[in-house]
């Protein structure tokens, strides 16, 4: 039976999310100029900043397949869950229990998958 490892299978779909969420937020932080509020400027340059970092390092460490990429996988998911839950709740946004299932579905897949456990070693 063949090993499952490397940057294949279903691992290619968080990859790709990562990869469109980085580009979300860079187009959140773009819109930022026409807000008046210095206040809620500085938030979502603190809150959009730290997503695309946790994301952009996610993804280097995907990349250079690092033992430490399952954890960080796991927090920038995490992240995200937290800032989907304060705009749910700040505001009149509809939750998407979809999108939060298939959110903890990807953390556990980080957690337990056998190509993950395979690929990130060195």
């Amino acid at each position: 039976m063949k090993e499952t490892k490397g940057l294949g299978g279903w691992l290619i779909l968080p990859i790709i999310g990562f990869i469109v969420n980085i580009l979300i937020y860079l187009y959140d932080l773009s819109g930022i100029f026409a807000l008046n509020d210095f206040g809620w400027i500085m938030l979502i340059i603190v809150v959009d900043g730290l997503a695309i970092f946790l994301l952009g390092t996610t993804l280097f460490l995907i990349f250079k397949k690092q033992k430490e990429a399952p954890k960080w996988a796991m927090i920038a998911i995490g992240y995200n869950i937290l800032i989907y839950f304060l705009i749910v709740f700040t505001s009149e946004a509809p939750f998407n229990f979809v999108w939060f299932f298939i959110s903890l579905a990807w953390i556990n897949y980080f957690r337990k998958s056998k190509r993950v456990k395979n690929t990130f070693v060195n």
